[in-house]
């Protein structure tokens, strides 16, 4: 099997690991969502494959089209894209003031 990329990580004192980025973008993990699993394979060398989480399964279907949509009419028609009206960024800044938003926890019902 010829080697697409190679990356290192150091095995923390838990016995854990954090993956390269590099490696994260190229299989497509997302942090607190994605699952791997690994696989031991007879000549020792071990496996990393993305296994689809509940979470994953339960991404909206149409959203993946919508954006391609979006991106063939934006390339196809960039005139038609306009700034965002400065009154409207001033008043969503001042609503969202003081809110503490991250972007790493899963949305639950709630939000």
């Amino acid at each position: 099997m010829a080697m697409i990329l190679e990356a290192e990580a150091k095995l923390t004192s838990q016995n854990q690991i954090t993956l390269p980025t590099v490696v994260r973008k190229a299989m497509g993990l997302r942090g607190g969502v994605s699952r791997v699993r690994f696989q031991i394979l007879p000549s020792r060398r071990v496996q990393m494959l993305r296994v689809k989480s509940k979470e994953e399964d339960q991404e909206d279907p149409a959203l993946g089209p919508f954006l391609k949509l979006l991106a063939g009419d934006i390339q196809n028609h960039p005139q038609r894209i306009k700034p965002f009206p400065s009154r409207l960024l001033k008043k969503a800044r001042s609503l969202a003031k003081g809110v503490v938003v991250d972007l790493d926890v899963p949305l639950t019902g709630r939000d």
